[in-house]
């Protein structure tokens, strides 16, 4: 007789152990980020920085009765965030009866009291559809008894630690989760298809032709096949260009939205390369399993996740080339004696349908349903004996990496390997930023770290297209620069807080400080402080001496500190959580107190980490 396991994964998921603790997660990350970003304010306000207390939240039940909810929390010195008690949320009814708390009733019971209508709707079914893939994912490992080598380390990095949708995929339903979510590993083939030439636009890096990247992709013999399907179907191959295209994207969004395209002859699927793909932690981003020297791909996707669709629009793909190429160019002019080491995983090559000549209503389904871009793979930078390790695992409490990191600590000391992780991480993105003005978005999924048996050495940076910030005035070499495709207004509408260039300075820093300082090194901070007891103070110290060290060093840049200042007492950050109740046009950057602020140095000196 078949097991309910068997029977039914997803229900016998939802009514284990693990359902709980999804649930737990999600309404923490979810209150925490609301009191962070001031949604709803507790009664009697927040506690100080390095202050715990309970607090009370009121809520309106649905028969019109007034409601509570208490929990323990605590603010941390790093840029003030809010860490709750996940155990101690409790509910209080209008006539004093306790019970727990629960994600669908606290939403419509608080958050109702601030939106309704659609936005409320649509932030329910994130959340919930977070808390059913959470659950699915902790019960398969339970099940499995998974235990991964750091190889798979990508696919044990559950979410965003802060945004509360962090694994909402909506879109995909059972059936897709399992196949295409990223913590259960499994293999996928992405199509490949023709597309006419005239509706195709590519990007390659300097010097590269198509036929390189293509023959690189699919190796000569499918090459070759693929050009003779072409020639089959009476079509000549030249005038089509070839790019990979998600499975599921083509079934759930490029075929309903450019049938009339296919039955032209625009869009031909031509076949499946040999090579075995696994999702990354990113979930369109795909690395091949079967030769790890070859491209990952980052795929358009049409689902949303973290409260974002991940599609690639037509100037990000067409941008990943020129943007690669220019970063290279920085690190290799001029290099400084002592310049940090670093790894650029280039974006070598981008293929996009262009969808300019649709009718609008088609154009607009279409945009950003059809690109890819080809990545150099980790394998391509490894010198002997480095490994790799995604940033994120580092402030992970549970699973392989983390126990891998645990024994690192044990095995080095926690403060000499911590200044050499700081030293290696650190220094190439402040390098970035002081020598050239460029500003990268690296949270803790565009960054990995390369170490020899647990010892920091230096990192790798991924995810160019858009993710570089600038002011092109203010460059100290603007002849370096390309001239990028710049973001449609139509773009710009659904989001304005996405643009590479900027006259503001300001918004050229926070860049880096919102994604590096605030979420890697902001996550690091609590994982150490609460797992190893670290003063987080302490570590924002270690952190101020790096950048104090580089600084003492370059005195010929003394203006771009000032200019990018990373010690004022304020930086600005995104609210995550605010822009999926209000309407973006409404939500501005949060002004967060900078935990480098205590440790700003006189001119000239540098402050010691002991």
């Amino acid at each position: 007789m078949k097991s309910w396991e068997e029977i039914d994964p997803r229900a016998a998921a939802i009514r284990s152990d693990a359902y709980a603790a999804a649930e737990q997660r999600v309404l923490g990350q979810l209150i925490e980020a609301m009191l962070y970003e001031e949604i709803a304010v507790p009664i009697g306000g927040l506690p100080q920085p390095g202050e715990a207390r309970t607090v009370e939240l009121s809520g309106l039940a649905a028969a019109g009765e007034q409601v509570r909810y208490r929990l323990d929390c605590r603010r941390t010195h790093g840029f003030g965030r809010i860490r709750m008690d996940r155990g101690s949320l409790r509910r209080i009814g209008a006539n004093g009866e306790v019970s727990a708390g629960r994600l669908a009733l606290f939403v419509d019971e608080v958050l109702g009291q601030k939106q309704q209508g659609e936005r409320l709707l649509r932030l329910q079914d994130e959340l919930g559809r977070t808390l059913l893939h959470d659950a699915e994912a902790r019960a398969w490992r339970s099940q499995a008894g998974a235990t991964r080598s750091l190889d798979h380390a990508e696919g044990e990095l559950d979410g965003h630690p802060y945004h509360p949708c962090y694994k909402s995929r909506v879109g995909f339903d059972a059936a897709d989760n399992r196949l295409y979510g990223p913590e259960f590993g499994e293999p996928l083939q992405p199509l490949w298809i023709a597309m006419a030439r005239s509706h195709a636009r590519l990007s390659l890096r300097r010097g590269m032709k198509e036929q390189g990247w293509l023959l690189e992709a699919l190796g000569e013999e499918l090459y070759e096949r693929f050009r003779a399907r072409l020639e089959q179907l009476g079509c000549v191959p030249d005038d089509y260009v070839f790019m990979p295209v998600h499975p599921w994207q083509w079934e759930h969004v490029v075929v309903p939205a450019l049938h009339r395209e296919i039955a032209e002859g625009v869009l031909l699927p031509i076949g499946r390369t040999k090579d075995i793909y696994r999702a990354q932690q990113s979930i369109r981003s795909l690395e091949n399993v079967t030769d790890p020297r070859k491209a990952t791909w980052k795929l358009a996707l049409g689902i949303v996740n973290t409260s974002t669709r991940r599609m690639l629009a037509l100037h990000t793909v067409l941008n990943a080339a020129l943007v690669s190429d220019w970063l290279h160019d920085l690190l290799d002019t001029g290099r400084m004696p002592d310049q940090p080491e670093v790894a650029v995983l280039d974006e070598y090559a981008g293929v996009a349908f262009d969808p300019a000549e649709l009718s609008p209503s088609v154009r607009e389904c279409a945009y950003g349903a059809l690109g890819a871009i080809m990545r150099r793979g980790i394998a391509g930078v490894l010198r002997p004996g480095e490994e790799a390790l995604p940033f994120a695992a580092l402030s992970y409490a549970d699973g392989t990496a983390a126990a891998y990191v645990e024994a690192w600590i044990r095995r080095y000391g926690l403060l000499p390997w911590l200044d050499e992780l700081l030293t290696a991480t650190v220094t190439p993105l402040i390098h970035l930023l002081y020598a050239h003005g460029v500003a990268l978005e690296s949270h803790a999924q565009n960054i990995l770290l390369l170490h020899r048996e647990g010892r920091p050495v230096r990192i790798a940076l991924r995810d160019f297209h858009d993710g570089v910030r600038f002011s092109r005035s203010l460059l100290p070499q603007p002849e370096l620069c390309p001239q990028l495709h710049p973001e449609p207004a139509a773009h710009l509408a659904q989001n304005r807080h996405s643009y590479m260039e900027t006259e503001d300075p300001a918004a050229v820093r926070d860049f880096l400080h919102s994604a590096f300082f605030f979420v890697c090194l902001g996550d690091l901070a609590l994982y150490l402080s609460e797992r190893h007891g670290l003063a987080e103070m302490a570590f924002w110290e270690r952190v101020a001496h790096v950048i104090h060290r580089y600084q003492h060093r370059h005195p010929e840049l003394e203006k771009q500190y000032e200019r990018y200042d990373l010690f004022s007492e304020k930086i600005r950050i995104e609210q995550l959580a605010r822009r999926r109740l209000y309407p973006d046009s409404e939500v501005e950057p949060k002004w967060v107190p900078n935990p480098l602020y205590a440790f700003r140095a006189v001119k000239g000196e540098s402050v010691h980490a002991g």
